[in-house]
């Protein structure tokens, strides 16, 4: 039996009686966000008590539909190993491909986290030399924007 109840927006212990008020925020799970990627870091973080991989961290640059840059976290959280050594191989700095997954976006740093995002090469009609030139051309130009 739990020892806390929810009444309206508390958490109530029911032995001491002390309470917490809940922050409700809603969680749209159908929401996806689709985004061509480029690989700039790869971390793992291993639980140091069973040492099994318990993150995956990978930085990437990627490019909305106008071509703009931003930056963007893909986060995996293994369940197996296997499915572990499957994401660490998959997954290289300076790989291209596009992702598809849940995300959310951080005010603090607008930096733009996805969850255990589905990863597939580009499409066939989408030439992979263009995409590095466009990330190239994007990213030095927005550098120049920055420093005038």
């Amino acid at each position: 039996m739990s020892k806390n109840i929810l009444i309206g927006s508390k958490i109530i212990h029911l032995k001491t009686g002390k309470n917490w008020d809940v922050k409700f925020r809603p969680l749209f799970t159908e929401l996806f966000l689709t985004a061509i990627v480029k690989v700039e870091k790869t971390e793992i973080q291993v639980d140091p008590g069973n040492k099994l991989v318990t993150r995956i961290n990978v930085e990437c640059k990627a490019l909305d539909s106008r071509g703009f840059i931003f930056s963007i976290n893909l986060i995996f959280l293994p369940k197996t190993v296997e499915e572990k050594n499957e994401i660490v191989a998959d997954i290289k700095s300076n790989d291209i491909f596009t992702v598809r997954g849940s995300y959310n976006v951080c005010i603090k740093d607008m930096n733009i986290i996805m969850y255990d995002p589905k990863y597939y090469p580009l499409s066939p009609v989408i030439k992979e030399s263009g995409v590095r030139e466009l990330f190239k051309k994007n990213s030095n130009h927005f550098k120049e924007d920055l420093i005038k």
